[in-house]
């Protein structure tokens, strides 16, 4: 179950990118633009729930969000573009759900509350490395009378 919703989510992304793409940034201009909006944003919601669904028999419920949002959340401090997001979210997700399973299993430990964890870790490592400091960069200032 868990292989066949994968290879459906993947093969949707990479036909519908970008539509979808498109869509999820700037809807108005997406219609413009003669995407069917409805259809990718109901499309992509169908994707989304049968996730949920066979992450449930995982995860558990009260602990789904965290691995669809963390591998994201990181994703996004290391990069602004939205195909390499897509890309490192799911190496992310990924990693983040094997480490997860080994190290639930070594410490005998609930494989859910482990995968978050884990992912909490790893989203603490990308935030910490955006700038190398943990710190906000400085914001420039403009040079005089520019």
């Amino acid at each position: 179950m868990i292989a066949g919703v994968t290879v459906v989510a993947a093969l949707a992304i990479f036909l519908l990118y970008r539509p979808l793409l498109f869509t999820t940034f700037d809807e108005e201009t997406a219609e413009v633009f003669g995407v069917p909006t409805h259809g990718v944003n109901t499309l992509f919601a169908l994707l989304l729930a049968a996730v949920l669904i066979v992450a449930m028999q995982v995860m558990g419920v009260t602990l789904i969000a965290a691995p669809l949002v963390i591998p994201a959340s990181a994703a996004r401090l290391r990069t602004d573009r939205f195909a390499r997001l897509l890309g490192l979210a799911t190496v992310l997700g990924a990693a983040i759900g094997v480490l997860g399973m080994f190290a639930s299993y070594d410490l005998d430990m609930a494989s859910g509350a482990t995968i978050v964890l884990v992912g909490t870790g790893v989203f603490a490592v990308a935030w910490l490395l955006r700038t190398g400091t943990g710190k906000e960069p400085a914001a420039r200032s403009s040079p005089p009378g520019g």
